[in-house]
């Protein structure tokens, strides 16, 4: 009996994690992370609680766990340059600051086999998810990652060809200031969520206290770039607005 009621739990279990699954492509695909059908997904939390176990060992997987849990993943179109980027440069090394899940790791590191990545996540359960991936994508070998605050952590001392940051918005100047000594002299150094969803040009937009602190960081630190004497920066219109950054004599 015990045996019968295994199986069809795991019947449910598996049909609940399609279900929840093809509604998170329909989502990835368009680039939507925030919108009604969330909401709907959201509706089954403990669907969405089992799949990650049921399987989450792709890309995709990563990309629909990542929107089911609103974790906070590259869109579509961002991800996409940044494949394209990494394909074009070919880096040697890649430093992330802001692991989330793993998910910009571990592609990453699957794009280019001779790739080396540090990653850092401040937050222990998103550290223990991203270190279950990672093990799960058998990239334990190529990529390092590194739990703590990243303003105060230690990471291997090298130069870093690619250097990405995406962590804590309000502390970008901060991890900036701290990691471009280590970028490598043609290195590139891309700043996530420049725009945050378009409250950066219209602050109006929200009353929150806490994100109108953090919109008046993200333009300061727009500034701190812009007239940054040692390098020279490029904001591009892809997804929520990347800044490319690199040292004016390279």
């Amino acid at each position: 009996m015990a045996g019968h009621a295994f199986r069809f739990g795991k019947l449910i279990l598996e049909t609940a994690c399609t279900e929840t699954a093809h509604a998170a492509a329909g989502l990835a695909a368009g680039g939507m992370q925030n919108s009604t059908l969330t909401v709907f997904i959201l509706r089954k939390p403990l669907h969405a609680v089992l799949c990650y176990d049921y399987a989450m060992n792709t890309f995709d997987e990563l990309t629909r766990y990542g929107i089911v849990h609103l974790v906070p993943i590259l869109q579509a179109d961002s991800m996409e340059y940044m494949e394209s980027l990494l394909k074009s440069l070919r880096p040697r090394t890649f430093l992330e600051i802001g692991t989330a899940i793993g998910r910009t790791a571990i592609d990453a590191a699957s794009l280019l086999p001779e790739l080396k990545v540090v990653t850092i996540e401040k937050d222990p359960e998103m550290a223990a998810i991203a270190r279950q991936n990672i093990r799960k994508a058998d990239l334990e070998e190529r990529i390092v990652l590194i739990e703590g605050d990243a303003l105060e952590t230690e990471i291997p001392r090298q130069e870093y060809d690619l250097i990405f940051i995406d962590a804590a918005k309000g502390q970008y100047q901060r991890f900036f200031e701290r990691y471009s000594p280590y970028l490598s002299k043609d290195g590139l150094i891309l700043s996530d969520n420049m725009f945050f969803h378009g409250l950066v040009e219209h602050p109006e937009r929200t009353n929150n206290r806490h994100t109108k602190g953090l919109i008046k960081r993200l333009k300061r630190y727009r500034e701190f770039l812009e007239s940054n004497e040692e390098f020279e920066t490029e904001i591009l219109d892809t997804g929520d607005g990347i800044a490319i950054t690199r040292r004016k004599n390279a």
